[in-house]
Order: C-alpha cells, then sequence, then structure tokens
C-alpha cells in the first residue's frame, strides 16, 4: 500500500532540499570575493601587465623626486635594458640614487658611498623603451636622450650598467643633461608583444610632477 505522509510531515522533503537563507548569503559572498580576486588578474592580463608597470614606474620616480626635494640634495634615476630570465622577455631595470654630500662634488657616480642608492631596484618586466611613442607636436624628451654619464651598480657577483639617465636638484628640477632642460622628460614604455598598449611616464621638468598616460591620451596629444 502507497503511504503518503499527511500533515507537517509532507513538507519534509521541500525543506530539506531548499537552501536557506543563511546559505543563499554565504554562497553570494563568497561568489563576490571569487569576483574580486579575479577581477585584477583579468585586468593585468587584458593590458599586458600595463597598470603593473605604470605603478611601479611612478612609485620610484615620486619617491626619488621626494627625496631630492626633504633632504634638500641631488638625486640621480637609472634605467637599464636586461632579459628576464624566467619569461625570456626584454625587461627594463630602474634605481634611483642619492649624492650623501648634497651636492655635486662627486661625480664618481659608481661609489657607493657617494652617491646612496635609495632602495633596491624596480624590475619593470616585459617592457622596452620605444620613443616612437612620444607625440611629435608635444615638449616631450624621452630620457634615451640623456647625456649624462651611466652608472653601475653591483649585486652580489652581477653588476648592471644603466645607460639612460636623469637628474632631479634639490628643487625638483629634472635634467637629461648639464645644458639640458626639457620641460617634459619621459619614459615611452612598451610591451613588444603588445605594441598597441603603451604608457608614457612624465616627469615635468620644472616641478617634477609626476602622469602616466596611456594611449587614448597620447592620441589626443598628436592632434
Amino acid at each position: 500500500m502507497l503511504s503518503v505522509p499527511i500533515g507537517n510531515n509532507a513538507h519534509t522533503g521541500s525543506r530539506r532540499s531548499a537552501f536557506s537563507l543563511i546559505e543563499l548569503l554565504l554562497t553570494i559572498s563568497i561568489m563576490a570575493l571569487l569576483t574580486g580576486i579575479a577581477a585584477p588578474s583579468i585586468g593585468y592580463l587584458a593590458d599586458g601587465g600595463m597598470t603593473s608597470v605604470e605603478a611601479k614606474s611612478e612609485a620610484i620616480l615620486q619617491q626619488a623626486l621626494q627625496h631630492a626635494v626633504t633632504q634638500r640634495t641631488f638625486v640621480r634615476v637609472g634605467l637599464a635594458s636586461y632579459t628576464d630570465t624566467a619569461s625570456g622577455r626584454q625587461s627594463l631595470l630602474c634605481v634611483a640614487i642619492a649624492s650623501t654630500t648634497g651636492d655635486l662634488r662627486s661625480e664618481e657616480f659608481d661609489d657607493e658611498a657617494s652617491w646612496r642608492q635609495l632602495a633596491i631596484p624596480v624590475a619593470l618586466r616585459g617592457v622596452k623603451l620605444d620613443d616612437s611613442h612620444i607625440p611629435q607636436s608635444s615638449v616631450m624628451v624621452s630620457v634615451s636622450q640623456s647625456s649624462y654619464p651611466a652608472f653601475e651598480r653591483k649585486s652580489g657577483n652581477s653588476s648592471t650598467v644603466f645607460s639612460h639617465v636623469f637628474q632631479i636638484d634639490p628643487q625638483g628640477q629634472v635634467t637629461l643633461g648639464k645644458s639640458v632642460y626639457p620641460r617634459e622628460v619621459v619614459l615611452p614604455l612598451a610591451n613588444p608583444q603588445r605594441p598597441g598598449n603603451p604608457v608614457v611616464i612624465s616627469i615635468s621638468g620644472l616641478t617634477g610632477k609626476v602622469r602616466a598616460m596611456r594611449k587614448e591620451q597620447l592620441i589626443a596629444l598628436n592632434k
């Protein structure tokens, strides 16, 4: 004989198969958390890692500017090209060094006693300097046009020569040589694997103000 549950027991099965309010809220919270974690990674892949490069570049330049002005000294920022061993991609290494005497009496830039390194070099992976992205109608001058001498820094048994150099003085002014005073010094950075998505980091020659420009802003400057 078929037994049919009656009364309250008739709804027992439906209550067991449904989600409770707490379970539903918990599921929504987990999905939101996973979406938040994945979004930055998706954005990083979409722009070829340029968001990370932009943030790192601005950070070291802001640090160099702040040190020059607050410590009333000269700071030199150098860039070196290298091949990233993990990915095999062309990359850049950026470092800032500061005069320990507050002036330019020592031009022995390789001497760490006279020119102290502010922090460990910052790796800008997967990018290179590409002057073709500088707007033709602008007053921007690439760091690759610098006439300052290269300097070397050692790490363990290896050494790196930073050949693209610019200087920040105690007033926050930026120069590319003893007689080179551009209105804007720029780091035109491009990922060779995604050449259509460059980032140009600009430093005002007069005030040291740092700004980053992407493709849309560069196109507007060219008009």
